[in-house]
């Protein structure tokens, strides 16, 4: 047998000696358990917080992909190979400036421009966020601000002299569609409010921000009076004022409905006051339009118009709520806020009517919508006079259609007269252009 050399022996017994003292130690080589959960803590923490940015690589990574592989779709790989590095440098400086573009158009952009339509979809997100959060005041004020702005910038694109009548047209048309779609919300909101606790409490801001509205489109109809041929923009901004006015009302008898104290029902009434005397000074204006609208028409020399027989005629809804008459007459669709379509009138020939009798129908007219305004304003009187605040409301709204109705009627039969004027005005040239010369007998000498 071979035998185990002696330093071998000793290396083993001084390990064997060794290792009988570890097993002395009773299990104390195991670590402490509070140092095991202290430091498993300390790893897992580590773990997260290096983990983290390798989840926000993947999913940039993958939202760059998807980027990508949707530009690759729509462009030939060549053409996009070469384009590449200009396409990442567009999307770096487009998230950027996206911020200050949207702040600079807010101030600048006009409606038809360019960045009008970023400064919209700007406006728009933070209604949503408005929304989202359940901020119903910053809504309401939000959204009276950008209506109000834009009525300033319809007032600004209407009275800018570097746009041809055309553009002006159109830009003002299509401010006064935005403006609509304004109203329509601000008008859901304030529906909305009369189904809560704190009913009212718009009412003010919307009321003054709605009658600085209405003002503002008033300058607007001045501007833009001769601009459009067809007359078609300026009932476009009769029938947004009406629907400006309207939204308006509406708040204040949200404001009547849901006072609860002495100082809800006071403030409420003034607020009545307020709208009250607004819609009766708009029907006076109407009132005295139709009038001088009455003394032109009687001013027009039919005989002389060479045998025109041009009247205005509609077969739209009468938005006064009467029957259809059988007489050429001027009307209006009653006014839908959030509709983007805009009242029109239709000029139609007619063999059957004379011009004066055109005339006498146009006059007929008048004098029913003028006494249509006149009995509202009288009815409002009285329940005001009754304290019945709410009637006095209900009876203002349908005032504000019949004094709407009135303008457009008004801007009509003007158009109407310069029609028939300038037809007459032509026959009277033309006839003056072929007759012939007179002459005068010489005198001869005796």
């Amino acid at each position: 047998m071979n035998s185990i050399p002696h330093n071998k022996k000793i290396v083993s017994n001084s390990l064997k000696a060794q290792l009988k003292k570890v097993k002395q130690l009773e299990g104390r080589i195991n670590p402490d358990r509070a140092w095991v959960q202290e430091t498993k803590a300390s790893l897992l923490n580590t773990i997260a917080t290096t983990s983290a940015p390798v989840a926000v690589k993947e999913h940039t990574r993958r939202t760059h992909t998807a980027i990508f592989d949707a530009v690759q779709a729509l462009f030939p790989k060549q053409l996009l190979f070469q384009a590449k590095p200009f396409f990442v440098s567009f999307l770096v400086f487009g998230l950027a400036a996206s911020g200050w573009i949207a702040s600079a158009s807010a101030s600048e952009s006009l409606p038809g421009d360019t960045l009008w339509q970023i400064k919209l979809a700007t406006e728009k997100t933070q209604i949503v966020l408005a929304s989202i959060t359940g901020n119903d005041k910053k809504n309401v004020t939000l959204q009276l601000k950008f209506a109000t702005r834009r009525a300033e910038e319809i007032k600004t694109v209407a009275a800018e002299e570097k746009f041809p009548p055309e553009e002006k047209t159109k830009r003002t048309s299509e401010g006064l569609k935005q403006l609509q779609e304004n109203i329509a919300s601000i008008d859901t909101v304030v529906q909305s409010d009369a189904q809560k606790d704190d009913t009212g409490a718009n009412a003010k801001q919307v009321n003054d921000s709605t009658a600085q509205i209405s003002e503002t489109l008033k300058e607007v109809a001045t501007s833009v009076e001769g601009v459009d041929p067809t007359t078609a923009l300026a009932q476009q901004v009769v029938a947004t004022q009406q629907a400006v006015d309207e939204v308006g009302i509406t708040a204040v008898k949200v404001a009547v409905e849901g006072a609860k104290n002495d100082a809800e029902r006071i403030a409420a009434q003034d607020l009545v006051e307020q709208k009250i005397v607004s819609v009766l000074s708009d029907a006076d204006v109407a009132l005295h339009e139709t009038a001088e609208v009455k003394a032109l028409v009687q001013q027009v020399d039919v005989t002389a118009a060479g045998g025109v027989t041009t009247s205005v005629s509609s077969t739209l809804v009468d938005p006064v709520g009467t029957s259809p008459s059988t007489t050429p007459l001027v009307t209006t669709s009653a006014f839908v806020p959030g509709s983007t379509s805009t009242p029109s009138f239709t000029i139609t020939s007619t063999p059957a009517l004379t011009p004066q009798q055109t005339i006498d129908g146009i006059l007929s007219q008048v004098d029913k919508t003028s006494a249509d305004v006149q009995t509202q304003v009288d009815e409002i009187k009285a329940l005001i006079a009754s304290n019945d605040l709410l009637g006095a409301l209900d009876k203002a709204t349908q005032l504000k259609k019949t004094t709407a109705a009135s303008t457009q009627q008004t801007i009509e039969i003007k158009k109407t007269v310069e029609q028939v004027t300038s037809a007459s005005k032509a026959s009277s040239d033309t006839t003056s252009a072929t007759r012939p010369a007179s002459t005068t007998p010489t005198s001869t000498g005796t």
